[in-house]
């Protein structure tokens, strides 16, 4: 593991019923600025009035899916039909609560300082 960078190490989780699946070990840099953009929406009306005017705003669900989407590398689950599933917004919205819980629980373990990663 590289001091400095990201060099695609994971942590395979269990899932139960023999389901699994990869996250990063930390999120870099980019990672939390991308994800932090999800979550922070800021709406200015400063062409409108004043800086007082502007409306910064928490997106739960955008963020807390971006950050799911930015640490799970790969994962075993399948639809239906019995196709890997792709790691997608989509995908990620139809994961049980608990399930989401959990990923985003471990994802918090492995990223104490950032403070979107912290569940609960």
């Amino acid at each position: 593991m590289s001091k400095f960078f990201y060099e695609g190490e994971t942590d395979r989780l269990d899932l139960g019923d023999g389901e699994w699946a990869e996250i990063k070990l930390r999120m870099t840099y980019g990672d939390q600025q991308r994800v932090t953009g999800q979550y922070i929406k800021l709406q200015s009306r400063i062409a409108r009035g004043t800086a007082e005017d502007a409306d910064a705003s928490i997106e739960m669900e955008t963020g807390q899916l971006a950050l799911l989407e930015a640490n799970i590398i790969d994962w075993s689950l399948k639809d239906g039909k019995g196709a890997k599933l792709s790691i997608t917004r989509d995908s990620l919205r139809r994961l049980w609560p608990e399930v989401a819980q959990s990923l985003l629980a471990e994802i918090g373990k492995r990223n104490p300082a950032y403070p979107f990663a912290k569940v609960g």
